[in-house]
């Protein structure tokens, strides 16, 4: 499935957090997977409001940077809410906004990607699979 170029640079963003969970999450502990699970379910069903959506992002970006560090804190260290996703806590604005980058990396792969990003397509990894085979 190819995805849209002209897709909305929100939805690309989330794209972009997304991929990057599902890397990430992967060596958390099972019960920690599943309450990464439950969040992404609940930030993938915000709606077509672009308030909503950069809420999302906001989440999804700060949950990255939790996972990453192996560390989910407020405000996940709990299941999501019931209902509608409550407006991001602007104490945590900026929490989330720390680069990923240790001192001893470099931009290198960020860069990289940007390239590509901004000039192919956006291709599921089973279709390049597909392709080469």
């Amino acid at each position: 499935k190819n995805y849209n170029l002209s897709m909305d640079p929100l939805d690309r963003a989330y794209l972009s957090y997304l991929k990057e969970i599902e890397r990430s999450y992967i060596s958390l502990p099972k019960a920690l997977r599943i309450r990464v699970e439950k969040w992404i379910n609940k930030l993938s069903s915000v709606g077509k409001n672009p308030a909503w959506r950069k809420q999302r992002n906001q989440y999804s970006k700060l949950l990255l940077n939790m996972i990453v560090f192996r560390s989910l804190t407020e405000p996940f260290d709990k299941p999501p809410p019931e209902g509608a996703l409550p407006a991001f806590p602007t104490y945590l604005i900026g929490k989330g906004a720390k680069d990923l980058m240790g001192t001893h990396e470099s931009s290198f792969w960020r860069e990289t990607y940007e390239l590509f990003d901004k000039s192919s397509r956006y291709i599921e990894d089973n279709d390049i699979d597909n392709s080469i085979s």
